[in-house]
């Protein structure tokens, strides 16, 4: 018998080759053959079960390993000298009936039997052995109720992770929610609130007008049209392409033209000759048209632009740019969308994730913001400038402010 290793290994109680061998000899040749090779190889598996599992991570001892393969060198030199022993003819005629099969058939049921096991090879295995047989089941159990144990861990684990996780992603489109409905609610009440009212409203100037935080002055100038001059610029782009050699050329060319128009006007109160030059107006003019000429600049004279110009001979009369146009020129709003901008640069540099997204709504809403605030400035504006227009079409000077303006001159029909 051989004494067990530090390392606890399978080896106490477990008998030798010659003990194997000597416990199953019963029968005759084929017979006891048969046994013997079936009783090594019990005993081999009962060497590889103690090692618990150590010999398929060849961690065995080198004395397992001598006794491991003592058993199965004896039981293939028993199987080799045995099947040797018999007529290849005859094995060849009888197949799975001939005497070689038949043999080895019956070797491999002993060596699977337990009753074999039990009859043969266990009364050769000492109590520490025994002991150890009946142990293992009890240890295999446990382990499977452990590893059972941590794999239901496991699973509650990442299921905690997983709703942490769920968690932290809610707080998070909650903390973006909160950031862009506190930015959105700014930029909001940045363009709103920084607005003064007096949309539209005039300010203590009959010829003024107040759109927003700045005001408007407009000036106006009557007189003849002389020295005329016209001038039509053509312009021209596109091209042409083709897909290939075989293919049809594709051409696109698409022109403006542009109408320059230059006069003088001669004042009614003045010898002075004022040049006047339309861009892009194409109004209809001739010499000696009665117009009057209106000009919108800030208050201090400064950014002056002509705005409307009415013929009294045709009884029209045009605004040469929208009243947005105005309101971007001389500033009437404030305007939020730079900032957002700002916002934009900075959230690139923010601690959490998310941020640019945050604040992409943002730089769209104050830009929105801000075309509202022009919009809603230019409409009275327009309406301002129609006023303007028809008083002057109609000839009469520009009321006091605690006198109700004259109503406008249906008959005259802006261009």
């Amino acid at each position: 018998m051989l004494a067990t290793s530090a390392r606890g290994d399978a080896l106490q109680g477990m008998p030798s080759v010659q003990q194997v061998m000597a416990a199953a000899t019963a029968g005759d040749d084929l017979t006891a053959a048969a046994r013997q090779r079936a009783a090594l190889l019990q005993a081999a598996g009962i060497v590889e079960t103690l090692s618990d599992g150590r010999v398929y991570r060849n961690q065995l001892t080198a004395q397992e390993k001598a006794l491991l393969s003592g058993y199965r060198s004896k039981a293939g030199e028993i199987e080799r000298k045995t099947l040797a022993g018999f007529d290849p003819e005859e094995t060849k005629r009888l197949q799975l009936n001939s005497p070689r099969a038949k043999w080895f058939n019956a070797s491999t049921r002993m060596e699977l039997d337990k009753n074999f096991r039990a009859e043969v090879v266990e009364p050769l295995l000492g109590p520490a052995v025994r002991e150890q047989l009946r142990q293992l089941p009890l240890v295999q159990d446990q382990r499977q109720r452990q590893l059972a144990a941590r794999q239901q861990q496991a699973e509650v684990n990442q299921r905690q992770a997983l709703e942490a996780a769920q968690r932290a992603e809610a707080g998070l489109y909650g903390r973006i929610a909160g950031t862009i409905g506190l930015a959105m609610l700014a930029v909001v009440s940045l363009g709103v609130l920084t607005q003064p009212p007096g949309f539209g409203g005039r300010s203590d100037k009959p010829d003024a007008y107040r759109g927003g935080r700045r005001a408007v002055e407009f000036r106006s100038a009557r007189g003849r049209v002389s020295g005329l001059a016209e001038r039509s610029d053509t312009y021209v782009s596109g091209g042409g392409h083709s897909a290939g050699p075989d293919r049809p050329v594709s051409v696109s060319i698409s022109s403006t033209v542009r109408v320059t128009q230059k006069f003088f006007l001669q004042q009614e109160d003045s010898t002075e000759l004022l040049p006047v030059t339309l861009s892009d107006a194409d109004i209809p003019l001739a010499n000696g048209h009665r117009l009057g000429l209106i000009w919108a600049s800030r208050l201090n004279g400064k950014d002056e632009v002509l705005v409307l110009v009415v013929n009294h001979e045709a009884q029209r009369w045009w605004q040469l740019r929208r009243g947005e146009t105005y309101v971007n020129h001389f500033g009437l709003v404030r305007k939020w969308g730079w900032c957002s901008i700002g916002v934009l640069a900075l959230s690139f540099f923010a601690p959490w994730n998310g941020s640019v997204v945050a604040a992409l709504p943002v730089l769209l809403l104050a830009w929105v913001t801000d075309w509202v605030a022009v919009y809603a400035a230019g409409k009275p504006l327009d309406r301002h400038l129609r006023d303007l227009a028809e008083r002057e079409l109609a000839g009469a000077e520009p009321a006091r402010p605690d006198i109700e303006p004259a109503q406008p001159n249906l008959a005259a029909t802006p261009a």
